[in-house]
């Protein structure tokens, strides 16, 4: 990427960003699914509880779902927002082939 494509808006920046915020919500996604597991294992030792194992079982099954979900919820938000970009990149793509076939008389 040169300066001037950067300086004149003509290369967009935010696509980086949004791969960055994506693995940020993978990120995300997978602490919450341990904090979510680490709470309900921590549920079994408290003392005069008694949905120990009901605790358990919910993070379990809570957990892997939180995690897949909140991976899925990130990429699909992400690609939504790539393909925005993608598509001015081809049109811009498009309009410089399309001034190149003008130069050549093609």
């Amino acid at each position: 990427m040169n300066w001037e494509d950067f300086l004149t808006f003509r290369r967009m920046i935010t696509p980086y960003l949004i791969q960055v915020l994506f693995w940020i919500g993978v990120a995300l996604s997978v602490l919450v699914g341990c904090a979510i597991l680490f709470g309900g294992v921590a549920g079994i030792g408290g003392v005069g509880r008694r949905d120990g194992a009901g605790s358990v079982l919910g993070a379990l099954c809570l957990s892997p779902l939180v995690v897949i979900l909140g991976i899925l919820v990130s990429r699909i938000y992400a690609e939504l927002l790539i393909v925005t970009f993608r598509i001015s990149e081809t049109l811009t793509d498009i309009r410089e082939l399309l001034e190149r076939q003008r130069q050549t008389g093609a």
